[in-house]
């Protein structure tokens, strides 16, 4: 990322609401940012979309999955050091958020509303459960005025310069980042099919660069 991007400037504390297709897609993604606006004095909400029971495609266990990555999640949370932080889960099945695209703005409206910031995954990331709930979050801002930012996960190359914002990390924010992401063994590790579900090369990136958003 270029340094003459500009730096993304949040304004004054506030709320904001981060809203997250899967567990962990919040952390890899802004979870640095959300360490540094949670000890500026911001009131965090978090909207999990799904639980992530999906991530291994066919699995005997879904349940089981989908307890793990919430627990993941939580350990996460507390690496980053962000205090208390309201969360809300949708439980929409993973892999079909665009089934109930309609159903994830309805829900998110009256947690929005009075927000100073929606931010979510970037609407066309490349994920269908990222674009799904990055349109229907973005609607959503539209609607009630509040203003959007959007990270990629997946999109990062493609993510257009017009709009483009950075948040750089400092040593100690990306340390948190850095153990907080660690947290997520269950896409870390292989997965019972083989390869982990995020591919090493994602997570060098992410550890070393600062965060990139479009708002």
């Amino acid at each position: 990322m270029p340094p003459s991007a500009p730096i993304f400037a949040p304004g004054r504390p506030g709320r904001a609401v981060v809203v997250a297709p899967h567990p962990d897609d919040e952390v890899f993604g802004a979870g640095g940012l959300m360490h540094d606006l949670g000890r500026a004095g911001w009131s965090l909400t978090v909207v999990a979309v799904t639980d992530g029971e999906g991530a291994f495609g066919p699995t005997d266990d879904p349940g089981a999955l989908a307890v793990q990555r919430r627990h993941e999640q939580a350990i996460a949370w507390r690496l980053l050091d962000l205090g208390d932080v309201a969360i809300h889960r949708l439980d929409v099945p993973d892999g079909q958020v665009d089934r109930y695209e309609a159903e994830v703005a309805t829900a998110v409206a009256p947690i929005a509303d009075g927000a100073s910031w929606l931010i979510t995954t970037w609407r066309h990331d490349g994920h269908p459960d990222h674009d799904a709930t990055g349109r229907a979050v973005a609607g959503l801002a539209c609607d009630l005025g509040v203003a959007l930012a959007e990270f990629p996960i997946w999109g990062e190359d493609r993510l257009p310069w017009q709009g483009r914002r950075r948040w750089p990390l400092t040593t100690a924010t990306r340390a948190a980042k850095a153990a907080a992401m660690d947290a997520f063994a269950s896409q870390l590790e292989p997965s019972p099919h083989g390869e982990p579900v995020v591919p090493a090369a994602l997570i060098d990136r992410w550890r070393g660069a600062d965060e990139v958003l479009l708002a």
